[in-house]
């Protein structure tokens, strides 16, 4: 989380800047916002925001057997079993994986190009990326189990997945003037999702393993030249967005976009075919047309 802050501070001091800068600027001639409220043709601009993805799909991550990457790939396996008795120095057994395994808020980043056809309306294609970590813990007891104890060695190990989601929003804007300086937006339209899975592990100790299959059917077996396989997981899937925000007018060419997305899609991971909600925070600065901008000079 503090890399986040770190970067939305960053942020505001470049939002800062601009502001600082365009208030000197001759671009400024007559009323702040007379050019970005009424003029038609491109502007374009630059997100940052959060991106809260929903827990649903971590379950993706958990490691069960119903799961295309299974927590059985490592348990089922002598040697990787060998290998994990001699670092707790004891006998294991599996107890129980995460059943609500969720996401963790992300940073997303973007760009937004968009084509005004009069002051209330225009159409936008926006790009968006996110990178999506999923984390949580599995129980493993050790030593043997006995029925006369009333208690056992129960540790807990981390289990982990990391996504990538691509999102492109084609959509209509229609804008909603409350001042000279001010105003309201709606956004609605099309999303296409693309969703690709980096990494999906677990560690025990000093010891680290990926529930990805790259040997196919053939079991590990070290010191040996297996072959592997390209695995791809996740895809592209389709959905559909509307946000809101507020738009701040600074000058005749800047403006300053804080608002809220609400998605209705899902991430193409096998086993996990249902749309559900996602939603997104985000600050976009957004600028008119360069040739409007060296037409003024």
């Amino acid at each position: 989380m503090k890399k986040y802050l770190k970067t939305l501070f960053i942020c505001a001091l470049l939002v800062g800047c601009t502001i600082q800068l365009s208030a000197h600027s001759p671009w400024t001639t007559g009323l702040p916002g007379d050019s970005v409220r009424t003029k038609s043709g491109f502007s374009f601009g630059f997100n940052v925001g959060a991106y809260f993805a929903n827990k649903y799909n971590g379950n993706f991550y958990n490691g069960a057997s119903s799961n295309v990457d299974s927590i059985g790939l490592i348990f089922s396996n002598y040697n990787y079993t060998q290998d994990i008795q001699r670092e707790i120095t004891d006998t294991f057994r599996l107890l129980e994986l995460p059943q609500k395994m969720g996401y963790q808020p992300a940073m997303q980043f973007g760009f937004y190009v968009k084509y005004s056809f009069s002051k209330q309306l225009g159409m936008f294609l926006q790009f968006n990326y996110t990178k999506l970590k999923a984390k949580d813990v599995f129980t493993m007891g050790i030593g043997p189990a006995h029925a006369y104890l009333s208690f056992d060695d129960i540790r807990t190990f981390p289990i982990w997945g990391t996504e990538e989601r691509i999102y492109i929003d084609l959509g209509v804007s229609k804008t909603f003037e409350t001042s000279k300086t001010v105003q309201i937006f709606v956004e609605g339209g099309l999303n296409i999702n693309n969703t690709l899975v980096k990494e999906h592990k677990i560690a025990i100790g000093n010891l680290e393993y990926s529930l990805i299959n790259i040997y196919g059917n053939t079991p590990y077996t070290p010191n040996t030249q297996m072959q592997t396989y390209e695995t791809r997981l996740g895809g592209l899937a389709v959905g559909a967005f509307a946000s809101t925000g507020l738009r701040f007018v600074f000058n005749n060419y800047i403006s300053l976009d804080p608002g809220f997305s609400f998605y209705m899609t899902k991430a193409n991971l096998e086993g996990y075919p249902a749309y559900r909600p996602q939603y997104t925070v985000f600050l976009r600065i957004c600028y008119q047309s360069l040739s409007d901008l060296s037409s003024s000079n």
